[in-house]
């Protein structure tokens, strides 16, 4: 079940679905795939990892619920685990914009 779901919300983020970000010369953009944010534990803010692949959160914005970035949350706040990125962490990418609504 766990490998059928990660290749399902691969295939769907990687196909279809709302974006906020376009990352220049890729050669395939990801997608969000909204209705799937808390069962994959983030995984289906597709959108936000291209656009940021270095951050451990992937939920951005209101409404992506990221259950995994609530979980590195607390393990940072009982110091188990440090030195976690975020977007405001990462260097700007030249190749980076943002989707004309």
């Amino acid at each position: 079940m766990c490998v059928t779901g990660h290749w399902l919300i691969g295939y769907f983020a990687h196909n279809a679905g709302p974006r906020t970000w376009n990352v220049d010369g890729a050669g395939v953009q990801g997608y969000n795939v909204p209705l799937c944010g808390l069962i994959t534990m983030g995984e289906s803010w597709h959108n936000n990892h291209h656009a940021f692949p270095g951050s451990a959160k992937l939920g951005l914005y209101r409404g992506q619920v990221d259950a995994d970035w609530w979980i590195l949350s607390l393990l940072e706040k009982m110091h188990l685990v440090w030195n976690i990125k975020q977007p405001r962490d990462l260097a700007w990418r030249k190749e980076l914009s943002v989707v004309a609504a």
